[in-house]
């Protein structure tokens, strides 16, 4: 306000030295606590009146100072309660990486043969208790015993995501586990693994598949 030319103006145009008229102190306590009315007759003394339109200046000015003040601390929370957001953010997303890093098992890196198993024929595949929805079992695959880096094409539609992958016995026993990635590429889904099979002993085995928490689907390979 200090470069506005009426305000200039009305503070030296209605001099009033002897202060005739003028609101004793409790007035312009209230105007500084904005109980004064905007009708009130205080009002049209105050603008005619230059010593009291001084006085009221300097109460709007500190009022316009605390707002501005105000303003500052309400930003200055605001902005440290958007920081403390973004940190809390970044601290769940890295703990959600390094829960979801802990989770996958852990392989050994195998510089072995490459082999490949291919189940996209699912009508070959059967469900874990051994019920085959085409009751053909033609083509059993092979399994070197050895190390192996392993290529498994899974059933056409099968998503990408986390599997599970097994190899057991006649009689149920695990001999082999990982987990593993699968990927589509050319609209075909595999899976890349790498295994130890060099002390598996010769002989017919399941192989079985599934996505987290659903049914196995296998189908018998030999080991040789």
């Amino acid at each position: 306000m200090a470069n506005d030319p009426i305000d200039r103006l009305r503070r030296t145009a209605y001099p009033n030295p002897g202060r005739i008229g003028c609101p004793d102190p409790s007035i312009f306590e209230a105007l500084r606590l904005r109980k004064i009315a905007f009708d009130d007759p205080v009002w049209r003394h105050i603008e005619r009146c230059s010593p009291c339109y001084c006085q009221f200046s300097e109460i709007r000015e500190g009022l316009f100072r605390e707002e501005r003040k105000s303003f500052s601390r309400r930003a200055a929370r605001a902005g440290l309660f958007i920081v403390a957001l973004l940190v809390l953010g970044t601290c769940f997303y890295l703990w959600r990486q390094r829960r979801a890093n802990d989770s996958q098992p852990i392989v050994a890196s195998l510089h072995g043969e490459a082999v490949v198993l291919n189940f996209e024929d699912s009508s070959e595949l059967r469900g874990a208790q051994g019920g085959s929805s085409a009751g053909t079992n033609s083509g059993v695959q092979h399994l070197p015993r050895n190390q192996l880096n392993l290529t498994v094409y899974l059933p056409l539609g099968s998503p990408a995501g986390s599997y599970d992958l097994e190899i057991v016995s006649s009689t149920g026993d695990r001999i082999w586990h990982a987990r593993g990635q699968a990927m589509i590429k050319n609209g075909l889904t595999s899976i890349p693994v790498e295994g130890d099979l060099r002390n598996v002993p010769i002989g017919e085995y399941k192989f079985r598949f599934r996505r987290p928490d659903e049914t196995w689907r296998e189908k018998d390979v030999i080991v040789r």
